[in-house]
């Protein structure tokens, strides 16, 4: 932290810090400190709990006052990543050399967050550490900042794991799909690595229908209120086995079901035979139609029929059930 007379720096491990423009109602000039600098060591400690893998997405520079503590009209705030300690002629520098510089007229909460360059990130993390500056302006009798704890002056990063690139998957039934390594997991199935294709990969033998898979087509692909989620759902089959109907009696039901309720376009139908895809493009929607289907996705050329299925609740929402 710089001292306004003289302009010295000096480590402080107080709980709070008062910093104000060089003026102070009491006591003047020599007592006051104008402007406050920390420095975070990146590298040390991100470095070594950032998964590998993950990309930064966001980075900001936040910090906090006791309530009631803004005396402030104005702020800089300068941000540097450098191998520099923190010094006297190294905060002259960021004045002047900052990596990136910020000035705020508007100073009114009890606390703040700046964003942070991405590339500033970068080059801390490469160089070691980011060193951070804030000049406060125009307070009479100073702006108090915490410096300890939660809500002390800190770097915040936000970061994600990029999706695993999709793979060969052998699925119990024998057959291979194209998918990520989780979703293959919780079919049961074996990945065969990313990048791997199903044509280069000999899945062991089955006569045994294994069961249902899956492939996600993507959220919010519908012009909806709500919030909605479009899967593709498989029967699984052996190979050279042929699926020719799907029925429940009465020792075992079928049933069809979602915990929200399904989505229904106006322009689709039931089953694949109502859907029709000249209506593509005036009706986009329609594409994320829920239906059932044997085969086709679509009307042409679809045999497809259905015999004793009440899919009104189905229309409307609700679940295929039949015994």
């Amino acid at each position: 932290m710089l001292s306004c007379s003289p302009y010295t720096y000096f480590d402080s491990s107080n709980a709070t810090y008062v910093v104000s423009d060089c003026f102070n109602s009491t006591y003047g000039c020599h007592y006051q400190k104008e402007r406050a600098a920390w420095r975070y060591d990146i590298a040390g400690q991100l470095g070594d709990s950032l998964p590998e893998g993950a990309e930064i997405d966001w980075a900001r520079f936040r910090w906090n006052h006791p309530t009631g503590s803004l005396g402030a009209t104005y702020v800089d705030v300068r941000i540097d990543a450098n191998t520099q300690i923190l010094s006297s002629s190294y905060c002259s520098y960021m004045r002047s050399s900052a990596d990136q510089s910020s000035f705020i007229q508007s100073y009114i909460s009890d606390a703040y967050s700046l964003s942070v360059d991405l590339d500033v990130i970068a080059e801390s993390l490469e160089g070691g550490y980011l060193s951070t500056q804030i000049w406060v302006g125009g307070g009479a009798d100073g702006t108090t900042f915490f410096n300890s704890g939660t809500l002390q002056p800190r770097i915040e990063i936000g970061y994600s794991m990029p999706e695993p690139p999709p793979g060969a998957c052998c699925l119990p039934s024998s057959s291979c799909i194209q998918i990520e390594p989780d979703v293959c997991d919780a079919m049961s199935g074996v990945h065969n690595g990313a990048d791997t294709d199903c044509a280069d990969v000999e899945c062991a033998n089955s006569d045994v229908l294994a069961g249902l898979s899956y492939s996600i087509v993507g959220t919010d692909l519908v012009d909806d209120a709500e919030p909605t989620w479009t899967v593709d759902v498989y029967a699984e089959l052996a190979e050279g086995c042929r699926l020719d109907a799907v029925a429940g009696d009465v020792n075992q039901s079928k049933m069809v079901s979602t915990t929200g309720s399904f989505y229904q376009n106006l322009y689709g139908g039931p089953t694949s035979a109502s859907i029709n895809p000249a209506l593509f493009d005036v009706f986009p929607d329609l594409r994320y139609d829920s239906f059932v289907t044997i085969g086709r996705t679509d009307q042409i050329d679809n045999a497809l029929s259905d015999i004793g299925i009440d899919f009104a609740s189905f229309e409307a929402g609700g679940a295929i059930e039949s015994t």
